[in-house]
């Protein structure tokens, strides 16, 4: 078609005015019948990108490696904090200074670990458990679930340093969760009610805190628990699946 709509109009100036004319609404008519075809592929096109967009994986927040290393070496609790905390004043109940939130997040700095962000997709969840042990490696286990892919992340510091720095990482383990683990780790997770639970004051100084994050579509929470309270299960379940095989639960 194209062809002839070429040799049509390479014609055009040597024909006589009547084959001019037929040329002429040959082409017209051409034209006419090409457009709605030309806006049916324009529309096809745009609901692919559209398509594409719309599935395209959530920004996630990085920490570049030079803040990592200033977490790394921060002595926990110091003043002013060595980065802005990862909530909102009044997150933790009985904290207004934002003492704890000023010593969670430098941990979880150090790990590389960035703020849990709310997901893009509907049938998406995150979920993140950070066990802070006065005597024992801090740890971290994130899981994130897009769809059916369900990935788990973990992280390892060293021991508490006499400075109370948080240290570096000395274990990464990162793997993709079966369905079974997952409906497994899923059922305990509805079973523990997170989203109700609450935070409990600080009563002590040793021990360990045992501080548990859900975000998903418009909604985020986060519970910090001595020895995990209710929740401990919870937490377990995330340990279980880590990798990390910790020993001293308390």
């Amino acid at each position: 078609m194209g062809g002839l709509c070429r040799l049509a109009t390479s014609a055009v100036p040597s024909a006589k005015p009547f084959e001019r004319g037929l040329a002429a609404e040959a082409q017209v008519r051409y034209t006419a019948e090409l457009m709605p075809n030309l806006l049916l592929i324009l529309a096809a096109l745009f609901a692919l990108a559209c398509a594409a967009a719309s599935i395209s994986p959530p920004t996630r927040i990085s920490l570049q490696p030079e803040q990592v290393e200033r977490c790394q070496s921060t002595l926990l609790l110091d003043e002013p904090p060595a980065i802005a905390s990862y909530w909102d004043a009044q997150t933790f109940r009985d904290d207004p200074g934002q003492i704890v939130a000023n010593w969670y997040s430098p941990v979880l700095c150090a790990m590389g670990e960035a703020p849990l962000a709310l997901p893009d997709e509907i049938d998406s969840l995150r979920f993140r458990f950070l066990w802070i042990r006065s005597f024992d490696p801090p740890i971290s286990v994130r899981i994130e679930k897009d769809g059916p892919r369900v990935v788990l992340y973990a992280t390892q510091l060293e021991s508490p340093r006499e400075d109370y720095a948080p240290g570096s990482v000395t274990r990464r383990e990162s793997r993709e969760l079966s369905p079974r683990e997952w409906e497994n780790f899923s059922r305990t997770l509805s079973q523990s009610d997170l989203w109700n639970a609450r935070s409990a004051p600080h009563t002590c100084c040793d021990g360990a805190q045992w501080v548990f994050e859900v975000a998903e579509a418009d909604r985020y929470h986060v519970v910090d628990l001595l020895s995990g309270g209710d929740l401990r299960p919870l937490g377990e379940a995330a340990l279980s699946l880590s990798g990390l095989e910790p020993t001293d639960i308390y």
